[in-house]
């Protein structure tokens, strides 16, 4: 398996910033494996999708800003510099 099979554009307007104020109103993909299909639901109708034996795992990170843009006073270069763990 290559990396490069998981890069893809995301526009920055479709990131969310903050949650919706009904929760359960965000939206939902759902991929049908055996037609290779994707459909948009909200999230309360997960339990439609669910069968006995299921597991539902949530995830609850967050993300940490750990990108800083720094421009140089000489050259007025831009630098990136991305703090990891």
């Amino acid at each position: 398996m290559d990396i490069k099979e998981f890069d893809f554009d995301l526009p920055e307007e479709l990131i969310a910033h903050e949650p919706l104020k009904e929760r359960d109103k965000c939206r939902l993909l759902v991929v049908n494996r055996a037609f290779r299909t994707f459909e948009e639901f909200i999230f309360r109708d997960i339990i439609n999708f669910l069968s006995e034996g299921d597991v539902l795992v949530l995830n609850d990170s967050g993300v940490v800003k750990s990108r800083v843009y720094m421009v140089c006073k000489r050259t007025g270069r831009v630098h990136e510099v991305l703090f990891t763990r």
